[in-house]
Formats: C-alpha cells, structure tokens, sequence
C-alpha cells in the first residue's frame, strides 16, 4: 500500500545515500540462483530454509535468493582478473526465506547488502560498519537507539582455549555462544559441560558467554573479566582501535556471544540491535575471507553486511522516527 512503499522507499534512500557517498557501485544479481550456490555455503540444512523448485521436466535445482552474499561471490569470482582493488559493492534486492511470519521477519523482504573485497584489515572492518552506522544516523537513530554488537572469530577461538574447549570441540562451543540467547541457563550450563569442561570452566564458560562492555572501554578490562590473559583478545584490541579512529566507539559494544552461526565468518564478526533487545537484530555481518575462492576465484579477504527492512522500520516507528507525511 502507498504508506507502506512510502517506509520501504525511505529506508532505501538512506541506505543508497550512504552507499554511495562511501564510495560504493551499486550491483543486482538473479531473483533465483542454483540451488547448489547456497549449499556450498551453508550445507544441506539450508535447504528447509529456502524456496526451492525443479522447473518441469528439467534437471537442475533452483532456489529464490535467501542472502545476495553467495551471488557477490559468484560475481566477483567470475571477473576477478579485471575489478579493481578494493571492490566495493552495494545491493538492495529483494528476499525469501521459507519462515512462518511474525514480528519482523516475513517470507519476502528487503535487504541492504554491502561489501568489500580485496583488502585485509581492522580498518576495513570498521569502514564497512561505518558504513551502515551513516544510514541509521541519517534515518534519526543515535548510540542511545541502536548498538553495534562486535566480536573476533580468532579472538574467540582463543578464549575458548583459555576456557579450556580443544580444538575439536571449538566448533561446537561456537554454536553453543550463537544459541545462547535461545537456551535457559541450566540447559546451556548443561551443554557446557558436554564440551568437556570441569565445573568451574563451565562456570567460566557461562561469564564469558554474557560478558559485554563499551567498545570504549580498554579490551584488557574485558579479559580481566572472563578470567583470561588480554593478549587472547589482542584480535579485538585492532578493532577497538580502528573503530577509535573512525570516530564510532559511541556505537559499539564487545559482545563475547557474537560469533554469526554462518561457518564461513573467518574474523570480525558483528550485529546491529536495538537497544532494549526487544526487536531480532537489525543487520549482521563479518568478514569472510575463503567465500570468494570457494565459487572459484581467487583468495581474496572480504568483509561485509546484511540489513534488512522489516525490523529497521519497526524500529523507526516504535521511536516514531517515519515522517508525519
């Protein structure tokens, strides 16, 4: 309806101004992509996720786009000889996902996609959610609406160490963190301890899981409190100070429980949510630097995000942040 697309085309201005005011070309990919292009990625499981159909009387398996970031892959694999370095693209396509509706998550929506490839780095990191914190400024939201949740693959990889979790079980306590806003305490205690660990690394475990503080604040504050040497987290120690430099250390905080469930995530890894929790997350991204060598390019580092529609305009109307008109 006119008030509707009204909201749709008021989010998207935001999201393209600040796209393209950070220096990125906007790109567009195929409604439907073979249905192997997001099992490569994310496994079979994905598939009760998606739609997904067999034209009649063909052979070949499709699926309706869940996420354009497997059809950026394809993409820049597919002419990575000739892009120039970084590649900086931005999409705003549509999506489907095969999910009941509820609040703030529809079976089509709309997402804004950035990304860079071809360049390493902390600062790129940053660069990438500064680019996004720019739309939800210019869409009225501030530090006191919205906070940057971050985290560091390797970083977390090494506190589990510290905590105790082998390398074989790393994976497993990775999914545990993703599912830790999902599970009661005693059944995530109890998961805990299914990695091996004793009482009191359980314990430690459960801290670190719920550890959060100010980016602001001095990373070795943050391992003190776990209970683990700072150099463990010197991962998040480039971030802290790359985000110091673009000037967004207001919008963010260390939230050890973010580690985006997506195996592909090789680094930084961060969420965008609404202050009070009330609302899923607003957009989610990190970096992913095997994804373009795995649709068969070259290795080249990535990093990027997803933000969609549905739960940003909840969010602007909640704050009454829509104009009047």
């Amino acid at each position: 309806y006119p008030s509707d697309l009204a909201v749709r085309r008021h989010i998207e201005h935001a999201w393209r101004s600040a796209s393209v005011d950070c220096g990125f070309d906007e790109v567009e990919g195929p409604t439907f992509e073979h249905l192997e292009l997001y099992t490569a990625k994310s496994g079979e499981g994905i598939v009760n996720e998606l739609f997904s159909f067999r034209r009649a009387g063909g052979e070949n398996d499709y699926a309706l786009r869940p996420e354009f970031t497997p059809t950026l892959a394809r993409m820049v694999a597919a002419r990575a000889g000739s892009l120039p370095v970084p590649v900086k693209w931005f999409a705003i396509p549509n999506m489907f996902r095969a999910e009941r509706p509820q609040r703030g998550r529809l079976r089509e929506f709309v997402q804004w996609n950035i990304d860079v490839c071809g360049v390493e780095g902390a600062t790129t990191d940053v660069d990438v959610i500064a680019v996004a914190i720019l739309a939800l400024e210019r869409l009225g939201l501030t530090p006191n609406d919205v906070q940057v949740r971050i985290s560091h693959r390797v970083a977390i990889a090494r506190m589990l160490g510290a905590l105790g979790v082998t390398a074989e079980k790393s994976a497993d306590a990775m999914t545990l963190l993703d599912r830790r806003d999902k599970l009661k305490p005693e059944e995530f205690a109890q998961r805990a301890g299914e990695l091996g660990l004793s009482a009191d690394a359980v314990a430690r475990f459960d801290t670190a899981a719920r550890t959060t503080q100010r980016l602001a604040e001095p990373i070795s504050t943050l391992a003190a409190r776990i209970g683990i040497a700072a150099d463990e987290l010197s991962a998040l120690d480039e971030v802290r100070a790359a985000a110091d430099r673009a000037g967004i250390l207001d919008w963010c905080t260390v939230d050890v429980g973010i580690v985006r469930g997506l195996a592909y995530y090789t680094g930084t890894v961060f969420e965008v949510h609404e202050i009070s929790g009330a609302e899923r997350a607003v957009a989610g991204g990190g970096r992913y630097d095997g994804l373009v060598e795995l649709f068969g390019g070259p290795k080249m580092p990535a990093c990027g995000f997803g933000m969609g529609d549905v739960v940003l305009a909840n969010v602007l109307r909640d704050r009454k942040l829509l104009p009047d008109d």
